[in-house]
């Protein structure tokens, strides 16, 4: 689906699985100005735990609780029940569902996405692969100890981040891309890196207004670590 002229931004936040997910009480305040909210399968557990209700929920209910499974099944919540036999992760149905709902709306979607990083490695690295994949909208990942912000031409090419002596990486997620850094003790001018390069490994900030971060072709993941709330 191609990004087609819009009228006006909509937050849409995915609630995912990890073991490890984001603080709760963040998780209850995102969803809360969020105008639509998806639980990716055990998403909806930790919607449960941060007493949200989401508009849909999308999965194959492997992961899910059994107790938030039965919940699930008399609370009228939308769902897209999704075979074990798929090709699609939870995931990137929820991208796809997302992407449709805002389109539909007239909207830009902004997604910011929770509970998606840590835990297993492979995981991980899939959750990134699928938001390079819809980096045509403007992406955040905030997990239990780092937050994530997606810059690729299109809806998003830079960001202002971080505060002096903050240290922060960029990471390409795509070859060929083309990164320039503004801010830090290390600058990049139109740096063209390939997926998973580490050139852009633990910067620190320097400007007193934030560094910044922008990406010129390709896509690249702008990487803080979250202080303890």
């Amino acid at each position: 689906m191609s990004a087609a002229p819009v009228k006006h931004e909509a937050l849409v936040v995915l609630v995912a699985g990890s073991p490890e997910p984001t603080d709760l009480a963040h998780v209850a305040q995102l969803c809360s100005q969020a105008r639509y909210v998806i639980a990716a399968d055990k998403g909806y557990s930790w919607c449960r735990r941060a007493q949200v209700v989401p508009q849909l929920y999308v999965g194959d209910s492997d992961s899910v609780e059994p107790e938030d499974l039965a919940a699930l099944e008399s609370s009228g919540v939308a769902r897209v029940d999704l075979s074990w036999h798929k090709d699609m992760t939870d995931l990137e149905v929820a991208f796809e569902q997302g992407e449709a709902w805002a389109v539909q709306k007239g909207a830009s979607p902004h997604f910011v996405v929770l509970c998606a990083l840590g835990g297993r490695l492979d995981h991980e690295l899939a959750v990134l692969g699928t938001c390079r994949r819809y980096s045509r909208w403007a992406i955040d990942l905030i997990g239990a100890t780092q937050k994530v912000q997606l810059v690729a031409p299109g809806a998003r090419e830079e960001v202002r981040v971080g505060e002096p002596g903050e240290v922060l990486s960029v990471v390409p997620l795509a070859d060929n891309t083309s990164i320039s850094e503004e801010g830090f003790e290390w600058l990049l001018d139109h740096h063209v890196m390939d997926a998973l390069s580490d050139r852009g490994i633990s910067n620190i900030v320097r400007a007193s207004a934030g560094a910044v971060v922008r990406c010129h072709g390709g896509c690249a993941a702008v990487i803080q670590s979250l202080r303890e709330r």
